[in-house]
């Protein structure tokens, strides 16, 4: 009876050590998504930057051309 007891209770520390290792691996990989998360938004603010920059480029290039059309030959 005795040997039974303490292979259940072999068992149930292995099934402890076992959910405080998911339990760790859990808790990294939520990190690591928080991490991801706030890079993905930083290269979406930058991106939104570089197209309202190409926006200002166009802009800029039609009132360019329009000014140097009225220097032609």
């Amino acid at each position: 009876m005795t040997v039974a007891v303490s292979q259940i209770n072999d068992s149930k520390n292995k099934i402890v050590m076992a959910i405080e290792n998911i339990s760790s691996v859990t808790e990294e990989t939520a990190a690591a998504s928080e991490e991801v998360s706030a890079s993905t938004e930083v290269m979406y603010q930058s991106v939104d930057k570089v197209a309202k920059s190409a926006e200002l480029l166009k802009d800029s290039s039609s009132t360019l051309e329009i000014s140097v059309s009225a220097f032609k030959l």
